[in-house]
């Protein structure tokens, strides 16, 4: 309440940018002039020159009036900020009724900070995010207090910031905290409930024997500190919502769980597979794109590309009609030519689909050597008309 260079305590034009941009979508900023309304002295009770936050009651129509007391920009956000409701604290039981809630079906989703110790400056963070956040419900869980809960959910940094999603499922944030890059996470991570991360506890009954009825998986093992790695996890959450009871996605932390990557022989960042319980796990070697690993998927659960083996290439190749003509690709699992060209030999099944004589096959020669052998194959990968 200024607009005038004759009144002492003015914010200038510079102070006022900085204020506006420390309390972007958040709360408002507007100047009013009191040199022409005198509503001024009864706002400020009778100061011409203060800064006032006003603040909407719960009922929608009521305001609460507070007068700000400090004076430059960055401490009267962080003034302002305190004004701001806090995330609700969670113990162990409120916190597994929030995930009981979730399972069962509540679409209400739930950003949760675990923390240790006390930092001012998350602290705003949190209270930006909780108004930030409208749809969603914010919260807080000490592991200094509650350490049983975030060594359930394998929390090995702090602070470490989760989305807690409809169905059960959550997601972890990779980053710095800061209220804008979080509040994007979180809105992105809540849309995306086919996508979970996953621990050694669930990883057996969910992903290789199907226990919550899902037939595929599609499952990212994946570092932190690996940039790759975090430019595809977007990625997986808008190829998840491609798909639906069909195939579930779910994400590993390697550095949190070592073992169960090293079982499953992952030797670089990020490793992607597809887990199906009736078949072995397919290795995807495509773009990191959302349409590629869509494209993979539906590849692998409607083939185009005819998997031969000794016997069925004997009686399907060798054995074709003079007008039939059939394009075989003889591979190596390892062989990088061979990977590269994997992605490009299912786009081509998929152009010839339409043509009812032409079919495209592959024969993978690790699995398949005595054909390979028998067909002169020496070189990978080798393609036969």
């Amino acid at each position: 309440l200024c607009n005038s260079d004759s009144l002492p305590d003015c914010l200038v034009e510079d102070q006022l940018t900085r204020l506006a941009a420390a309390l972007y979508g958040l709360v408002g900023v507007a100047v009013l002039d009191c040199v022409s309304l005198p509503i001024c002295t009864q706002l400020t009770q009778g100061d011409y020159t203060s800064t006032v936050f006003w603040q909407r009651g719960s009922d929608g129509e009521s305001f609460a009036t507070r007068t700000v007391a400090a004076e430059l920009p960055r401490d009267m956000a962080k003034e302002i900020f305190t004004y701001l409701p806090e995330p609700q604290e969670l113990d162990p039981q409120s916190f597994q009724d929030m995930v009981t809630r979730l399972e069962l079906g509540s679409r209400t989703a739930w950003l949760v900070d675990f923390y240790l110790g006390s930092d001012l400056d998350l602290e705003f963070e949190m209270r930006k995010l909780k108004a930030m956040l409208s749809t969603m419900e914010v919260g807080r869980v000490s592991c200094a207090r509650h350490p049983a809960v975030c060594q359930e959910m394998s929390v090995s940094r702090y602070p470490s910031v989760a989305v807690f999603k409809a169905g059960g499922g959550h997601e972890v944030f990779h980053g710095a905290v800061s209220a804008l890059a979080v509040a994007q996470f979180a809105r992105e991570s809540a849309k995306a409930t086919n996508l979970r991360t996953l621990s050694p506890q669930i990883f057996p009954q969910l992903v290789t024997q199907g226990a919550d009825g899902s037939p595929a998986w599609f499952v990212d093992f994946y570092a932190p500190w690996c940039p790759p790695c975090l430019r595809l996890l977007p990625e997986l959450r808008k190829a998840s919502e491609m798909f639906d009871t069909v195939v579930r996605f779910g994400t590993v932390d390697c550095t949190v769980h070592s073992a169960l990557c090293r079982q499953h022989n992952v030797q670089s960042y990020p490793t992607t597979m597809l887990f199906n319980v009736s078949r072995p796990s397919q290795l995807f070697r495509g773009d990191h794109t959302a349409s590629s690993i869509v494209d993979f998927i539906q590849d692998i659960l409607n083939p185009q590309v005819v998997k031969l083996t000794e016997e069925t290439f004997y009686t399907s190749v060798g054995r074709k009609p003079l007008d039939s003509v059939w394009l075989v690709d003889f591979y190596m699992p390892w062989c990088g030519p061979c990977q590269v060209l994997g992605p490009q030999w299912r786009k081509l099944a998929k152009m010839v689909s339409d043509l009812p004589k032409v079919f495209v096959g592959e024969v993978n020669c690790e699995e398949e050597q005595e054909l390979c052998r028998q067909q002169g194959v020496r070189s990978y990968p080798t393609i036969r008309l």
